[in-house]
């Protein structure tokens, strides 16, 4: 589906929040899912049936959905498909309300007694030219943002989880091997040690961005995360760090396990991010139609165990067993889900991290 990304998606400041214009994106996505509910069934469609599935950005933008008014979401979808993505909602910290005032210097709005309403009605022109150099300047600057009377968001993510206050509805979550080796690009490629990490985190995630609000906190997450550049991503690559900063690949895991996203398959990259094209090999043919049979028979079943096809790998229900399901070009295994499982535990559980 369509809706609208940058500024058009996600009007940044405290400005947008008391106009009731953020996380205008999910908003626009919620509508295409009220217009698929009505509409659906002329096309042969069940209404009753609708599974919704996205990969990183798309992975992400249809797990917030479960957030609508602290999960009365109502009956748009019966489930879930995410394929690298699932993150945590900012509120209006002080890179966003820098955003702004980017936004309203570069469109001549500086001296308007309401600068929101100036900005919004900026020739079109300008506000794209705007959109592109926020981009640029502030790259993490677009996205989710809560706030108390917001419809989506009234307060962080892992709060609204901790809580119960998202729709319950069965999903099948993936994630790829190097998760965060797109995102840490740029300078902090050079990163060598742990303050230069603690530096970057505080500086682009500040106040209670993506949680980042306690230095010893993220000290105390630092330490679950080896420094050695064998332990890093891209993995099992060794202590090769393809010419970047001694704390690249620990800094790379340590985000993607953070952010948990992936656009690598959008772009070609070098070795230092990981293979993105698996579809050059026959067995990652194979692999990507095992997959669809698993994401068509839960779409189907909300089960993704193929009653038709007993040679594919049973794929168990997660529960407190931990057990999940290792895809691989050579082989599908059910395999205890415990890498980095202390990290991965002191990200979920907050220990400071998030407001």
């Amino acid at each position: 589906m369509n809706y609208r990304l940058g500024i058009y998606g996600f009007p940044p400041g405290r400005a947008a929040a008391d106009a009731g214009a953020l996380n205008l994106a999910f908003k626009d996505q919620r509508l295409a899912l009220q217009w698929i509910r009505d509409n659906i069934g002329y096309f042969g469609g069940d209404p009753d049936k609708v599974t919704i599935f996205g990969v990183s950005a798309g992975a992400i933008s249809a797990s917030y959905q479960t957030f609508y008014n602290e999960g009365k979401i109502g009956k748009l979808f019966r489930g879930m498909i995410l394929e690298s993505g699932l993150n945590a909602a900012g509120p209006n910290d002080p890179v966003r309300e820098a955003g702004f005032q980017f936004l309203v210097n570069a469109t001549g709005c500086l001296n308007s007694t309401t600068p929101f309403e100036c900005v919004r009605n900026a020739p079109s022109d300008l506000l794209s030219q705007a959109n592109k150099d926020l981009f640029v300047d502030k790259p993490t600057i677009f996205g989710p943002t809560y706030a108390p009377n917001d419809e989506f968001f009234t307060a962080p993510i892992p709060r609204l989880m901790h809580t119960g206050k998202f729709g319950k509805v069965p999903f099948i979550s993936g994630a790829l091997l190097d998760e965060g080796t797109a995102f840490v690009d740029g300078p902090e490629t050079s990163i060598q040690g742990d303050q230069d990490i603690i530096n970057w985190l505080t500086a682009h995630f500040p106040g209670l961005y993506f949680g980042i609000s306690n230095v010893t906190a993220v000290k105390e997450l630092l330490a679950l995360y080896p420094t050695s550049p064998a332990a890093g991503s891209p993995y099992g690559t060794g202590n090769e760090t393809f010419g970047r900063g001694t704390q690249y690949k620990r800094f790379a895991s340590l985000f993607g396990d953070l952010r948990s996203n992936s656009w690598k398959r959008y772009f070609l990259c070098n070795a230092d991010v990981g293979s993105i094209h698996p579809s050059a090999s026959p067995a990652a043919i194979d692999l990507m139609e095992t997959i669809g049979d698993y994401w068509v028979n839960f779409a189907y079943n909300l089960d993704p165990n193929s009653r038709n096809n007993p040679r594919r790998v049973f794929w168990p229900k997660y529960d407190k067993e931990e057990i999940a399901l290792q895809l691989l070009a050579s082989n599908v295994t059910a395999f205890k889900d415990s890498d980095r499982a202390n990290a991965i535990d002191f990200l979920i559980d907050g220990h400071g991290l998030y407001s």
